[in-house]
């Protein structure tokens, strides 16, 4: 299996959320953390929505949010 260079880019535009990822994924170089909103985002080859990936699955949106 080859090995692919990723980076996970997290986005919101609720304070209290970004400095909760913040604390969660301090010191994990292949994560940022932006409080904005993903349209504001200069550069964004590949944009993926957690809703957008389980939108498929009944009722797997609000189990997300109530996690």
């Amino acid at each position: 299996m080859q090995s692919t260079d990723l980076k996970l880019i997290l986005v919101d535009p609720i304070p209290e959320l970004y400095e909760q990822w913040q604390l969660k994924f301090e010191g994990q170089s292949r994560v940022e953390v932006v409080n904005s909103r993903f349209e504001d985002l200069p550069n964004y080859p590949s944009p993926t929505s957690i809703l957008g990936t389980y939108t498929h699955h009944a009722g797997a949106d609000v189990d997300c949010h109530h996690r």
